[in-house]
């Protein structure tokens, strides 16, 4: 089993031709205000025009912002992009909340998140697990009995929607081979960060290729 990349927190084009020189990668855009990653919607807005014919997919990411603030850039983004595009929560809202966007979304699982009926959402198409997570659950010899709960809640999104499970790691992380075993995962998430840039926002070429390769067999297209 293999999985495809995604990197989150994208600031700029010029780390975007640096990724997709790299191999098939899909995109994440970090609207949450407190983020080291966030970008203004100008300059997402910017970035998409310029590049709206080589972008393939995306997602934009957001946390507990109010709901204006993700229909002002739904909104700009209608008359300029009419490819695909997911929006990503990281938060914990009700299923009214995401619903009200009328847009297929990816959800970061939670254990204390307050509304379970999210994973009954026509508009879920996909889950992001935190690796932290997984290993705390492994180490504790609570694994397999958290993978038969997940997947009792994520049926529907999973197996009958085809929805994607994704696994947001940390550069270095050490995965656990019994991971894949158990997870039929499609993506490996992992953050822009000062593992692969030179200084602040300036991602070195060679530290992502490497960074990359040292995910070894787990990962497809590189």
């Amino acid at each position: 089993m293999s999985a495809k990349i995604r990197l989150e927190g994208l600031y700029d084009k010029r780390t975007i031709d640096l990724a997709y020189e790299l191999g098939g990668v899909d995109l994440s855009f970090d609207f949450r205000p407190r983020s080291l990653n966030f970008i203004q919607q100008y300059l997402f807005l910017d970035i998409l025009d310029s590049k709206k014919e080589s972008i393939s997919h995306f997602t934009l990411r957001y946390e507990d912002e109010p709901d204006f603030m993700v229909k002002d850039t739904l909104d700009k983004l209608s008359s300029t992009y009419y490819g695909p595009f997911h929006l990503e929560f990281s938060g914990n809202q009700t299923r009214d909340y995401y619903d009200s966007f009328e847009k297929p979304f990816i959800w970061h699982y939670r254990e204390d998140a307050q509304d379970l009926s999210v994973y009954q959402s026509e508009f879920l198409k996909g889950i992001v697990l935190p690796f932290s997570l997984l290993r705390e659950k492994h180490e504790k010899g609570q694994f397999a009995n958290f993978v038969h709960n997940f997947y009792r809640l994520a049926h529907q999104c999973l197996l009958k929607n085809e929805g994607k499970l994704i696994v947001s790691l940390n550069w270095g992380d050490n995965i656990f081979p019994s991971l894949f075993e158990y997870f039929d995962i499609d993506q490996i998430s992992l953050p822009v960060d000062t593992n692969v840039e030179t200084c602040f926002r300036n991602v070195d070429k060679s530290k992502l290729q490497v960074a990359i390769s040292g995910l070894g067999p787990f990962t497809k297209s590189f």
